[in-house]
């Protein structure tokens, strides 16, 4: 079973996917080029980032990737939800100047 990402904070507009199809192109022995498929369901790669978060935000975010680290996560942005385990550990950056934090995170798995 998936845990969701918390509904509080949002995900940034900057949250972006990587498409990857698993499609991979063989050549045989008289020169054709044959395509496979590794896997079943397409697979995302997907930057999930919170901007602009004052430290309980940060905290709220750090606590749950920390928390459910090896744990199938449902992230949904733009209507659709992407389910997967962390690829990446977070990162977390502050701006001084704002006196605000961005926090990053990397998912891999199928949308559903």
């Amino acid at each position: 079973m998936a845990i969701a990402l918390p509904a509080s904070p949002v995900l940034t507009i900057a949250t972006a996917f990587v498409t990857d199809t698993g499609m991979v192109s063989d050549r045989t022995d008289d020169g054709q080029t044959r395509l496979r498929s590794l896997y079943a369901a397409t697979q995302y790669e997907v930057s999930l980032q919170w901007e602009k978060l004052e430290l309980a935000s940060k905290d709220t975010i750090e606590t749950f990737l920390e928390t459910y680290r090896a744990s199938e996560i449902d992230a949904t942005f733009s209507g659709k939800t992407y389910r997967g385990r962390l690829t990446q550990a977070p990162s977390v950056s502050f701006d001084g100047g704002q006196n605000l934090y961005r926090v990053t995170a990397t998912l891999r798995g199928p949308r559903v």
